[in-house]
């Protein structure tokens, strides 16, 4: 058993082990078309969370926005606040009985003061403000789109909107 060794060519060490295991985890955050000016700040939940983990700490400004409704958003608009954001929303496209995020995080960011603007989606990012829409639910309980656009103040946009691997080892095998 070989651990905390980077591997980047599977073929390179085929012939050195009987058996390979792969547990390459989901370590890439997925990302949004979200048109955005040049000045506008837009960040990655996970390179964020990550980049924190080796001491390197983020330039969020004081008002900051987390897209996503999974653990990583919460992670991430606590990090924020602790970081000393003085507002940090979590923008969620559907209810707050539909977020995926477990119970215990939710309760834990609304402890810390992490505030939610539900069933609303992000149209448009610029310099210090998002544009977001209202959603409504359809019969099936699905948000839709109602054209009722808003802006919200956000020096910073944090990306969660889950996460992908990088299978980029498997290439050529």
């Amino acid at each position: 058993l070989e651990l905390d060794a980077k591997v980047t060519d599977l073929m390179a060490v085929k012939d050195e082990y009987d058996a390979v295991f792969l547990a390459v985890g989901a370590q890439l955050g997925k990302r949004a078309y979200i048109p955005a000016g040049s000045a506008a700040h837009v960040l990655d939940a996970v390179d964020m969370l990550r980049d924190l983990e080796t001491g390197e700490k983020p330039l969020l400004g004081r008002k900051v926005a987390v897209y996503g409704g999974g653990n990583t958003a919460m992670d991430a608009a606590r990090t924020a606040k602790r970081l000393g954001a003085s507002e940090a929303i979590v923008v969620y496209r559907r209810t707050k009985d539909r977020m995926p995020a477990h119970e215990s995080e939710l309760a834990e960011a609304e402890d810390e003061g992490v505030l939610f603007k539900w069933l609303t989606t992000i149209k448009q990012v610029d310099a210090g403000k998002l544009v977001v829409e209202r959603m409504e639910l359809d019969e099936t309980g699905f948000p839709q789109p109602t054209g009722d656009v808003d802006e919200l103040d956000a020096d910073s946009l944090v990306l969660a909107l889950g996460q992908d691997t990088d299978l980029s080892l498997l290439d050529g095998v």
